[in-house]
C-alpha cells in the first residue's frame, strides 16, 4: 500500500517545489521546472528498473 503512494507524493513535492520557484523566488515557469531536473535525474536513477512498463496482465493462451 505505501508502494502504490509513492509516486504520487514525489510528483505532489515536485509540482509544491515549482510552484515555489515560482512564487517565493519570482522564477519563470521553465527556469522553476528546470531546477527540479537534479531531482528528477536522482528519482529515475534510484527507482531502477521500477519506472520501465511491463505487461502484468498479459496471460499466455493456451496452446
Amino acid at each position: 500500500m505505501i508502494a502504490s503512494a509513492a509516486p504520487p507524493s514525489v510528483a505532489a513535492v515536485m509540482f509544491g517545489l515549482i510552484l515555489h520557484f515560482q512564487y517565493a523566488y519570482g522564477w519563470g515557469a521553465v527556469r522553476a521546472g528546470l531546477a527540479n531536473l537534479p531531482l528528477i535525474v536522482t528519482v529515475i536513477v534510484a527507482a531502477g528498473g521500477a519506472l520501465t512498463l511491463t505487461d502484468s496482465h498479459a496471460t499466455e493462451e493456451p496452446a
